[in-house]
């Protein structure tokens, strides 16, 4: 098996909803691909770093031969302690991956049918802190943007009363009665 970089699995998630769907479908694939991710594919022991690991309570869990210590899936990650299926939390970060305008909390809580506002927060807020790459390079002097909209150069205030507004501006009469 090849060893991937975060930037290939990062690249190698589902764009299109049929993508999702179809890559994720049940929580075993959820589970393997965060194997991948978190481990190379090989889970390891958290406390000795052995692979000698065997999986418990339906693959969640992973019990060491070397030194008997229990590692969960998601522990020492921004999941550990969820009682969400991983699933769940797949479609989260695809819906806040594929919008390119972002996503509200409403708009989450929304689409994930969660029962509280609250929720939808937390989980957006875990998920950004999570997609901020600790090692990114501050911006450059050049900057290359994709579909935004840049303001251009200001131009210079006309008519009566410019220099910032609030000044009575002359119009022109609306009908025949206010010529008189």
């Amino acid at each position: 098996m090849t060893q991937h970089t975060p930037d290939d699995l990062w690249r190698d998630f589902p764009k299109t909803a049929t993508e999702f769907e179809k890559r994720f479908a049940t929580e075993e694939d959820c589970r393997a691909y965060w194997i991948e991710a978190r481990w190379g594919g090989k889970p390891a022991c958290a406390r000795c770093g052995s692979t000698y690991v065997w999986p418990i309570r339906g693959g969640t869990t992973f019990e060491c031969r070397e030194c008997d210590h229990q590692t969960s899936l998601t522990s020492g990650t921004l999941l550990e302690k969820t009682r969400k299926p991983l699933k769940m939390w797949f479609r989260a970060v695809f819906e806040v991956s594929t919008r390119r305008t972002g996503i509200s909390a409403m708009d989450l809580m929304r689409i994930m049918g969660f029962g509280s506002y609250k929720t939808a927060w937390t989980w957006l807020h875990k998920l950004r802190s999570s997609l901020v790459r600790r090692d990114r390079e501050p911006l450059g002097p050049f900057v290359q943007m994709d579909g935004g909209s840049g303001r251009g150069k200001r131009r210079p205030a006309q008519g009566v009363g410019a220099g910032g507004g609030g000044g009575r501006r002359a119009r022109a009469p609306r009908s025949r009665r206010d010529q008189r």
